[in-house]
């Protein structure tokens, strides 16, 4: 199914609400980051994995082992600062809070800068933590609210 494929870089808000705004944009922006970083393809949040690759990075982020996550296939030869800023960005554009995200011209400036006074990134907005269920209120109210839908047919014949 196309949607199970593109919801690993749905924002929650979007999937669970319907809302789109820049900051959706940017949340997407911020999976894709993380994916060409680490070399790995995003779970989407529906699925059974125990870890999605934003729990990972976000696991490894707050144990201060993020750079273990860069792709392997670049061995040593890579700017290590680089990557661990672009991972940095990457976590602040999929935060759970909208409001947190920033802005495609503020990710400009930071990819851009080499300042390194950034905003520490909060938990992901689709955490997978050691119960290996996504730990957001929303998914949990909406597979409660889950409801079948039919399809009536009906054939309109002259007088």
């Amino acid at each position: 199914d196309a949607r199970d494929a593109c919801s690993g870089y749905m924002s929650p808000e979007y999937a669970y609400c319907g809302h789109v705004s820049v900051k959706s944009d940017m949340y997407s922006f911020g999976v894709i980051v993380l994916e060409v970083v680490t070399g790995r393809r995003n779970s989407s949040p529906g699925q059974d994995n125990a870890n999605s690759l934003l729990s990972e990075v976000w696991e490894k982020w707050r144990a201060g082992t993020a750079a273990e996550m860069a792709d392997a296939s670049l061995g040593d030869q890579y700017p290590r600062a680089q990557m661990l800023s672009c991972m940095h960005i990457g976590l602040l554009c999929v935060q759970k809070k909208p409001e947190l995200r920033p802005d495609a011209s503020e990710v400009v400036l930071m990819l851009s800068s080499q300042s390194r006074s950034r905003r520490t990134p909060s938990r992901p907005a689709f955490y997978a933590g050691s119960t290996g269920g996504a730990v957001t209120a929303s998914r949990a109210r909406r597979s409660e609210n889950v409801s079948k839908n039919g399809v009536t047919m009906s054939e309109l014949e002259p007088r």
